[in-house]
């Protein structure tokens, strides 16, 4: 945590980020969510959050505020769901939740865009956030009109901030009311259950509906390599063998070492229920809401797409290791010393947290540094009324974060989004040879 929070107050802007503020100054915050709903980006509740974020960091000065809120919402989130499905001391579900946090940070496919890049962040990290209060909600025993309300706005909120993820939420709730309703033959409305699932799906067709309302879909799709049928098909058999050949299985065992809490669980209860055939179907479902996932990017893009397109992979690997290791503990209680166990646990991973966090730190803090010293600079120049085009120095690597770097090429975008951010009336560049 210490860690995360310090990597945090070093973070900054990063190029699209710099786009973003500049159509917040130029139409305001409702303006700039129409803007990018008609021009680009449709995904109108996220960018809605973005604004909100903007003003209050470029009020308070610091990105730290933004990072504290987005990890105590992940934490909560999953706390919520724990709660409602174990029976423990709130202490225990606080520290199951953080263990839970932990493990989805590490699972992501790219930390940078998923927690660091702010733009991106309020796209896939509080969509996935959006998504577990929403099993949140679902899974609470409790039916009241706050909990349907609050479920709608889930639905709303993820359906304008992460369109993959909605496709898969909306094809799960279908396969879900569509067992319910064989089950209980039509008698869908009897059951409480059933309403959430229906409220949950209803919102979030209206939301995606607002999403593909705008013009901005449109305009980005002609960005989008166009490719028939069959060659889309293809792309999705191979980002499904990438992803459980090469990305999926890394991220498991990071997730397998921060389920230690549930492999106790598992040693600590009688769960008669939890047997091999109930694992098999887990499993079954696991993969299946992968294969679901990659669907819609592959379709769209005709490829297997950025790696912030698969966030929600890392929500399915979480939840799907906490299954793994609890069933773990159920199988080998009584075999083995569990404190050796639970000690060994938790030297192994806060020997892999500090490893990766404080590396990560230092190179953070030589980034923001550098970033600085950049952004003072070229304040300078413009201050001074100089015109000359200003060559800058290319700044260090920036680890986890997502690089402000700009070009050797005064036209790339990320120069031409910090400059028209600046208001500059001259060309920057990086000093760094173009390759």
């Amino acid at each position: 945590m210490v860690c995360f929070l310090l990597l945090g107050y070093y973070n900054r802007f990063a190029s699209d980020d710099f786009e973003f503020l500049i159509k917040l100054r130029e139409y305001g915050f409702a303006g700039s969510v129409k803007w990018f709903h008609e021009h680009w980006n449709t995904r109108w509740s996220a960018i809605a959050l973005l604004n909100a974020s903007l003003l209050f960091t470029v009020k308070s000065g610091s990105l730290i505020w933004y990072h504290l809120f987005s990890i105590g919402m992940l934490w909560w989130a999953f706390y919520r769901i724990i709660r409602n499905i174990t029976v423990q001391p709130k202490l225990s579900d606080s520290i199951f939740a953080g263990y839970a946090a932990v493990a989805f940070f590490y699972c992501c496919f790219s930390i940078s865009d998923v927690f660091f890049w702010i733009n991106t962040s309020c796209m896939y990290l509080f969509g996935c956030i959006a998504l577990l209060f929403a099993i949140a909600e679902i899974t609470a025993k409790k039916h009241t009109t706050g909990s349907y309300l609050r479920l709608a706005a889930f639905g709303l909120f993820l359906a304008g901030a992460y369109e993959p993820l909605v496709f898969t939420c909306m094809v799960s709730c279908l396969v879900v009311l569509t067992v319910l309703v064989y089950r209980h033959h039509w008698n869908v409305w009897r059951l409480p259950f059933d309403k959430k699932v229906i409220i949950f799906l209803s919102a979030m067709m209206l939301g995606f509906a607002i999403s593909y309302s705008g013009e901005g879909h449109v305009v980005r799709s002609t960005f989008l390599p166009q490719h028939d049928f069959g060659f889309k098909f293809w792309v999705w058999i191979k980002a499904l063998i990438k992803m459980f050949g090469m990305h999926a299985p890394s991220k498991l065992l990071l997730a397998l070492m921060f389920s230690l809490p549930w492999f106790l669980f598992g040693t600590g209860h009688n769960l008669v229920w939890f047997t091999a055939d109930v694992l098999k179907k887990i499993t079954s479902v696991f993969l299946l809401l992968i294969m679901i996932s990659l669907l819609p990017v592959a379709f769209i893009m005709s490829e297997m797409g950025p790696e912030r397109a698969w966030t929600q992979i890392s929500v399915y690997i979480v939840i799907y290791a906490g299954f793994l290791a609890c069933y773990a503990g159920r199988a080998l209680k009584n075999k083995y010393d569990i404190n050796y166990v639970t000690k060994l646990y938790i030297f192994i991973s806060a020997l892999y947290i500090l490893a990766t966090g404080i590396t990560k730190v230092v190179e953070a803090k030589k980034y923001s540094s550098a970033y600085d010293a950049r952004m003072e600079n070229i304040l300078n120049h413009r201050d001074a009324g100089k015109k000359e085009v200003l060559v800058l120095s290319p700044i260090p690597d920036a680890g986890w974060f997502h690089s402000a770097e700009i070009s050797s090429d005064s036209t790339f975008y990320n120069n031409t989004f910090l400059k028209n951010f600046l208001k500059l009336d001259f060309e920057i560049v990086s000093g760094q040879v173009a390759k």
